[in-house]
């Protein structure tokens, strides 16, 4: 799943449940009572370093951003956020920056008739580059689900057998 988020050639807003572990504080009368706390995400451990902007929402809707490589955000502690001023700070800081790289060039590119060898071992360089080997895709001559990097190592490896 998380290949598949990575891979998409699109901007993806993810939302994940909080995996809830029970702490006993101490209230405003002095009394101790049970807290609900969300301490991790309920997916693969580490799963929030696949993302740009990680935030977790409180019961107050406090938004905390626990990592953010959006500077505006670093570190951002928001009450009662607004979703659409959110989304659109995002969406400027997305948009400054290099166009993001097209698999299906990737894919023309990888299957062109006059592909080589060489070519090949270039152009699995350049989707490792980009991030892209796991971009999920239908194989050209099968239909069969696959991803890019694998198409790229098959038709090298098939370019690269001496003709019988």
């Amino acid at each position: 799943m998380v290949d598949a988020l990575l891979a998409y050639p699109g901007h993806v807003i993810a939302t994940m449940r909080a995996h809830t572990e029970w702490v006993l504080q101490k209230n405003e009368r002095g009394k101790t009572e049970p807290i609900a706390m969300g301490m991790r995400a309920e997916q693969r451990r580490g799963v929030e370093y696949e993302f740009d902007v990680v935030a977790s929402m409180d019961r107050d809707n406090v938004l905390t951003v626990l990592k953010s490589r959006c500077p505006k955000f670093t570190r951002a502690v928001i009450r009662e956020p607004d979703g659409m001023a959110l989304a659109a700070d995002l969406l400027a800081w997305l948009q400054d920056g290099a166009p993001a790289a097209d698999p299906a060039d990737f894919i023309n590119r990888a299957t062109a008739e006059d592909a080589t060898y060489e070519g090949l071992l270039a152009l699995y360089g350049e989707v490792e580059a980009a991030s892209l080997l796991a971009s999920p895709m239908l194989h050209p001559e099968t239909g069969e689900p696959t991803n890019l990097g694998d198409v790229i190592k098959a038709r090298g490896s098939a370019l690269r057998a001496p003709a019988a």
